[in-house]
């Protein structure tokens, strides 16, 4: 079987021991994973510049044991159209999603010159004949289906303001009907447990799922173990524990719920956060945080480096807005703190959560949450292991395996129809 992947939009990371935009652990394990069940993969999006070194040069050498020489496998194309035996294309959406360099000149085609990330990645849909699976691993910014495929205006019309470089009408699109439609069948993931009241919250104008009505499903999470470092995986939880509460990134939006959990507990145990917070919008919460007792560290050049944190702290928590609870999304960080050897809480009700969590580890109220940090914190090593086993046990297979099982079954039903 072969496989295409193509990211829309911007460049991607291949490579979990440098990776530090969102879902590198999640597209690394489902990598592997497609060349170690022996199907062909080929790229059709631009890597970063190290990462094209390595590929070029063999050279999969890390710091940290990682076994990256599944490198070797990928076919790599990103100036060519989708090969015409391709049996299933990806296109992956994230948070860059129309932001950054996704509408300006910064790709090179085939020629030399310069073009969108965007019209790169309609030109290789369009050379495209199949099914496609559209991967939504961010809420906030789901594929603009509306905007691409389904405008008033669409690319291929003479007037269209983006062909002319011209400018941004929201009726213009950035591509055309035909380069999404013609001999090709869509279909969208969104990583929610509940797909329907997702599509309530965040099938906006840009998107219209619903209008154009296209096939959703559910994106699980995923971790590969073998994306931790040695000496973690090795050890499995250690023993040394440095950091008794941690919190990873920044809590956009959930300013109020971090300070409703933490802010009390941080003045009776030491709580480190780790995360873009010295930008100029997060500055002033930064200093309320510190305020209240918080350890605040900067951004980790790699997002690997959080598996060594999480490793060496006792708990964290899984904080997540009241929208995003309804909607059951969950991202792959969850999996990555337990595989790191770090005890995770969640929140009670959030629809889905008790799939990766028993309730013994669910919140309802900062006194719930307080009772069972202190509760935790308090047991000996061997006892909290044991914990730390439960959850383990219960999210292990969540890996790069199941994720190809999982979107190879829908695939073979779509083909069938």
């Amino acid at each position: 079987m072969k496989i295409g992947y193509l990211k829309f939009s911007m460049n991607m990371e291949i490579d979990f021991t440098r990776g530090k935009i969102g879902n590198i652990e999640g597209r690394a394990t489902l990598f592997r994973a497609i060349i170690d069940a022996g199907y062909h993969l080929t790229l059709y999006s631009q890597i970063t510049k190290p990462e094209e070194k390595s590929l070029y040069e063999k050279d999969y050498e890390n710091e940290y044991g990682i076994d990256n020489s599944w490198f070797a496998s990928i076919d790599y194309k990103p100036n060519s159209p989708v090969d015409e035996d391709t049996d299933l294309l990806i296109v992956e959406n994230g948070p860059d999603n129309l932001l950054f360099k996704t509408r300006f000149p910064s790709f090179h085609d085939k020629n030399g010159s310069k073009q969108t990330f965007i019209r790169r990645s309609a030109e290789a849909i369009d050379s495209y004949n199949g099914i496609v699976f559209f991967l939504n691993i961010h809420p906030d910014v789901p594929f603009p289906l509306r905007k691409m495929a389904n405008s008033e205006v669409d690319f291929s019309d003479k007037s269209n303001i983006y062909r002319l470089e011209n400018g941004s009408l929201p009726e213009h699109g950035w591509a055309s009907h035909k380069e999404f439609y013609k001999n090709k069948k869509l279909i969208f993931f969104n990583q929610a447990y509940n797909n329907e009241k997702y599509l309530d919250f965040f099938d906006g104008n840009r998107q219209g799922y619903r209008d154009s009505g296209v096939v959703t499903h559910r994106l699980p999470i995923l971790f590969g173990r073998w994306l931790l470092p040695k000496k973690i995986r090795k050890r499995k939880y250690s023993k040394l524990k440095e950091h008794e509460i941690v919190y990873m990134g920044y809590p956009r939006a959930r300013e109020k719920e971090f300070e409703y959990y933490f802010f009390n507990l941080a003045r009776k145990h030491k709580m480190d956060a780790w995360g873009p917070w010295d930008k100029k919008a997060n500055y002033e919460f930064k200093r309320k945080s510190m305020r209240s007792n918080i350890d605040v560290h900067g951004f980790l050049p790699a997002q690997i480096m959080c598996t060594e944190i999480y490793n060496k702290s006792i708990v964290s928590l899984g904080l997540i807005s009241k929208k995003l609870q309804q909607c059951g999304w969950v991202t792959h960080r969850t999996l990555e703190t337990i595989q790191s050897g770090c005890i995770l809480l969640g929140i009670r009700g959030a629809d889905g959560i008790n799939e990766y969590l028993d309730d013994e580890f669910l919140i309802s109220s900062k006194k719930e949450f307080g009772f069972l940090v202190e509760k935790i914190i308090g047991l000996n090593q061997k006892d909290r292991k044991s914990q730390w086993r439960k959850q383990f046990e219960k999210i292990k297979k969540y890996d790069g395996e199941y994720m190809v099982d999982y979107l190879l079954k829908i695939y073979n039903k779509e083909r069938r129809r």
